[in-house]
């Protein structure tokens, strides 16, 4: 059977390679579409992160209520440098009685002091509730020995003895004790724990606390392990079990101290004023 002009033709066109215009005209277009998906990627990984990141928090705010509920009320110790004395940050896992240690049974994790004595403590990128998935910052306290304390997720530095009252640095002495449930005013606006800076403070290496306020978190950039690291945002868990995200500038004002309380926020107990210096009043 002759095959006709019309079918040859057809049958021509569709083992027909393309031309070299048609390859770089299908290059330039695949070219468009994945620049064009990059930033969408890349925001969809931030927002995924930031996710982890707030169910880390409410898995611990979770693990705090219970933990309340057994110490009737009394929140457990943030761990920073005062409460174990000599040693410095290296040996803040030591401290038995610090939140990473007391709470980490009621959500099936391992305690740092656990991690601490087999030189096994959470690094940056592990799959770790102690580890922010979008902290990518090394701490530079000391060296990386797999015993030096490394934690994203710092205490309310107000829920220390040493911390409360209006005048930091000089306690009212009714304050002889960790804070309790029954003496914070609002447990929807009084943070527990949030994402904590990681790299340097103004320059100098080393994030040196346990603790944190709205104070340290803004005050270093996040190119040095800043806490606002979910685009701009840092979260936090409250006293009443919730997590929300907030931008920096919401909470964080330029010469603010470590008694203030900004952004409808309450760090500081003892002040009643949300959005200020504290009152010392």
């Amino acid at each position: 059977m002759k095959m006709n002009s019309d079918s040859r033709y057809t049958q021509n066109a569709l083992f027909r390679g393309f031309t070299l215009v048609e390859l770089l005209i299908v290059i330039a277009i695949i070219a468009i579409l994945v620049a064009m998906l990059f930033p969408v990627v890349g925001k969809m990984r931030t927002r995924a992160q930031e996710r982890v990141c707030a169910n880390n928090l409410k898995q611990w705010g979770a693990a705090m209520n219970l933990f309340l509920v057994e110490s009737y009320g009394k929140f457990p110790s943030q761990g920073s440098a005062e409460s174990v004395g000599a040693g410095g940050p290296e040996s803040y896992a030591k401290h038995t009685n610090a939140w990473f240690n007391v709470l980490p049974k009621y959500i099936g994790a391992r305690t740092m002091l656990d991690m601490w004595q087999k030189k096994e403590m959470p690094r940056p990128g592990d799959a770790s509730p102690f580890i922010c998935p979008s902290a990518s910052s090394e701490s530079t306290i000391s060296a990386t020995d797999g015993r030096t304390f490394y934690c994203n997720y710092p205490m309310n530095l107000w829920v220390e003895a040493s911390t409360r009252g209006c005048s930091y640095g000089s306690p009212d002495p009714q304050f002889s004790e960790f804070i309790r449930l029954s003496q914070i005013p609002d447990l929807s606006v009084f943070p527990v724990l949030a994402d904590g800076p990681t790299g340097t403070t103004d320059g100098t290496p080393g994030y040196r606390f346990a603790h944190t306020h709205a104070y340290y978190m803004g005050r270093i950039n996040q190119e040095d392990g800043g806490a606002f690291r979910h685009g701009d945002r840092a979260n936090i868990v409250f006293a009443d079990g919730h997590a929300d995200s907030f931008q920096k500038d919401e909470i964080y004002r330029d010469g603010m101290d470590q008694f203030w309380n900004v952004g409808g926020i309450q760090w500081n107990p003892s002040s009643s004023e949300l959005d200020g210096p504290c009152d010392s009043n």
